[in-house]
């Protein structure tokens, strides 16, 4: 028997007189209730309990709002925030544009530009083809090449080294 009382936590009383535990729980719950009673008497002092539940209710359905909105708020956030990473136009700088005698094509034009990212392929298409092609298209140059050149900093470009990527506009082509 004691082993039994001390696996549930109980008295090994209790195992010998179910009925005392039973009296026991009914007391216990009886005492809660008029302790319930006794509250919600004490709320009725104060405006009535109906009005107490209502204002209860009331607020946790504002809770619930506000959470909801948060949530929303945050979600919408992050889509945003994705959606202008994925959209973000490439941050390239012109440092330098020039004529230059080229060894391959004579006299070209020439862009030094400065960017952050590493210029793939794709990224430099996207690139010409939202900003530098228009750019060129505007100026009256007098060679149908361009050469655009990147570099990862400013010393590199004053300094013609680091070079990151450089690419050939033929402008009778667009």
């Amino acid at each position: 028997m004691l082993q039994i009382a001390e696996f549930y936590h109980i008295s090994s009383e209790s195992l010998c007189s179910p009925e005392k535990t039973l009296m026991e729980i009914e007391n216990t719950s009886l005492l809660n209730m008029e302790n319930k009673i006794s509250d919600d008497l004490a709320m009725e002092g104060q405006g009535g309990s109906q009005s107490v539940i209502k204002e209860r209710f009331i607020y946790r359905k504002w809770k619930t709002f506000v959470v909801v909105v948060l949530i929303i708020i945050v979600v919408c956030s992050l889509f945003t925030m994705v959606f202008m990473r994925e959209n973000e136009e490439p941050h390239v700088t012109c440092m330098v544009e020039r004529y230059i005698e080229d060894p391959d094509y004579g006299e070209i034009y020439e862009i030094d530009c400065v960017t952050n990212e590493e210029p793939s392929h794709d990224w430099i298409d996207k690139y010409m083809n939202s900003y530098i092609v228009d750019y060129l298209q505007q100026k009256e140059l007098s060679t149908n090449v361009a050469k655009l050149v990147f570099y990862d900093n400013v010393e590199n470009v004053m300094n013609d080294y680091g070079i990151q990527a450089e690419i050939y506009i033929f402008l009778d082509q667009y």
